[in-house]
Formats: structure tokens, C-alpha cells, sequence
């Protein structure tokens, strides 16, 4: 069986079920812990270091690396370039200092899975994040990212769950009124922390909401992210709106199993292509 650099099994097509729409490239990635992680790197890098153009930004290809017998770790569907033609291969310094600096932000949560191509001995490649450990590590930090349990290990048989749901947004298709989909305490609580220690204006789930806190109008319930309405299955039809806020997640508490293996919801934006970066690319 082939495999890809990192040592995961290649994928032949674009198709393959194996592969799942990714909301910030023309393409797809390997589903699951895979897909959470290198999510939450686009995520964040499209929130922290620059704004992700995804007409220009890369996931599965089956290739070789350029210059190299060994297979791109893009033909396993675990890796991404991002916005491609502003850090082309073999350059270095296209990003800022500041830049630099949130991408080790966004590493350093992910890590040790995750490697970035600035970081290269040899030739760079900034566009280029990509897994480098394998599928246990990559759960395990997946569960991190998400509250949840890593495969293998023995869950609760009750998980305390955190349902939001996006009441308004900007309907780009990354986090569309309506959607709904679970978090758990740990994100909840972390999410809620640094949207009002930070001021932001902006939901950092997807830059499509505010994210209303303790403070703000409407709220109440743990980690000011509940509006106060409750349900034990929360539905994305007709969700309560309050005046005075531009958008509200509404955060329901219930009792459910928890997958940590279940890639996001929301990516309506994802692109149907299946191709992926150039074979000149790494």
C-alpha cells in the first residue's frame, strides 16, 4: 500500500469516501481527527495571521513531492497550503514578524501534530501545514481541540455536551443562521474567555457572529454563551433572536455519546473540487 511521506496511506481519488469537503481549500481532506485539527490551524490562521483565500489554497492531491520519489503528504488528504501564490516554495520572510508569532500560537495548540513549512531545514514551504504524527497523537489532540475523548481510551457514559447554535451570520457558508453543532466545556469555556479578555467583535468559531458573553445582552447560564434557551435536542429552526445583539450563539446543554472522530459541521462553503495544489508544489 502506498503511503505518503508522514506515513499515512495515500488516497487515489478525490472521491474517495475517505476524503471530506473542507470549508478553506479547493479541495478535501482525510475525514476526521484530521479534518479537526487541520481545521482549527485554517480556522485560526484565517483569523489571526491573514484572511484565507481559498481559490488559491490546496488540500488532497495525489503527488509526489516536487524534486522527490516520495509521495506528498497532500496524497494522503493531511495537508493544506494556504493562500499559495503570497508564499510561494522556496521563499522565506512572507509573513510579518507579528505573523510569524500567531502562526507558533496556532502550532503550539496543535502540537505536536501538526509541522509548518517555515520550520523546514531546507527548502521553506510557508504555505504548507501539514500532520506529522500519527493517527493516535492526532486524536488525541483533536479530543484536546474539542472537549472530547480520544479513540481508544475509555469514555464517560454520559458526555455533558454544549450545542451552539449560529442565530444570524453573514450566510458566507462557513457558520450559517441555523447551524448547530457540539463543543464541548473545554472549548466552550476557552472560546468565552478570550472573546471578552481580547474585545473582539467577531465569533471565533467562524468569524461569522458575535459570540454574546456574561455581559452581553440576552445571555445567561455558564460561560455567558446561553441565551437561556434550553433544549435536550436542539433544532436550528427558528431559533430566539435578541434585539440588541447583532448575532448570538445559543448555547444547550444535553445529555449525548460524544464522537471526538465526527469532523465540524458548517462548512457549506466547501468547494465540490477534488483537485488539489499544482504538481510543482510541495
Amino acid at each position: 500500500m502506498a503511503v505518503s511521506q508522514n506515513g499515512w496511506p495515500a488516497i487515489g481519488a478525490g472521491t474517495d469516501t475517505r476524503l471530506a469537503p473542507f470549508p478553506w481549500v479547493t479541495g478535501r481532506v482525510l475525514s476526521g481527527p484530521v479534518f479537526t485539527v487541520l481545521e482549527h490551524v485554517a480556522r485560526r490562521f484565517n483569523a489571526e495571521v491573514e484572511g484565507i483565500t481559498v481559490s488559491s489554497s490546496w488540500g488532497w492531491a495525489y503527488r509526489a513531492i516536487e524534486g522527490s520519489s516520495d509521495l506528498s503528504n497532500h496524497a494522503s488528504g493531511t495537508a493544506i497550503d494556504l493562500n499559495a501564490p503570497r508564499h510561494p516554495l522556496g521563499a522565506s520572510g512572507t509573513f510579518t514578524g507579528a505573523q510569524v508569532a500567531a502562526i507558533r500560537r496556532i502550532l503550539a495548540d496543535v502540537s505536536p501534530a501538526v509541522r509548518w513549512g517555515g520550520d523546514y531545514s531546507g527548502r521553506k514551504d510557508e504555505m504548507h501545514f501539514e500532520i506529522t504524527t500519527g493517527a493516535a497523537t492526532v486524536a488525541a489532540v483533536a479530543a484536546r481541540l474539542t472537549g472530547g475523548t480520544p479513540p481508544g481510551s475509555t469514555p464517560a457514559q454520559e458526555d455533558d455536551m454544549i450545542y451552539l447554535r449560529i442565530i444570524d451570520g453573514s450566510g458566507d457558508g462557513r457558520l450559517n443562521k441555523g447551524d448547530v453543532f457540539e463543543v464541548g466545556e473545554l472549548t466552550a469555556d476557552r472560546l468565552s474567555a478570550q472573546q471578552f479578555e481580547e474585545h473582539l467583535e467577531e465569533d471565533l468559531l467562524g468569524r461569522d457572529g458575535v459570540l454574546v458573553g456574561p455581559d452581553g445582552p440576552g445571555c445567561s447560564g455558564r460561560g455567558g454563551l446561553s441565551p437561556g434557551l434550553r433544549s435536550p435536542n436542539p433544532s436550528p429552526s427558528n431559533p430566539a433572536e435578541s434585539s440588541t445583539a447583532r448575532a448570538t450563539a445559543d448555547s444547550t446543554r444535553a445529555t449525548s455519546s460524544r464522537s471526538a472522530s465526527s469532523p465540524p459541521t458548517g462548512s457549506a462553503r466547501s468547494s465540490s473540487r477534488t483537485s488539489g495544489p499544482p504538481s510543482s508544489r510541495a
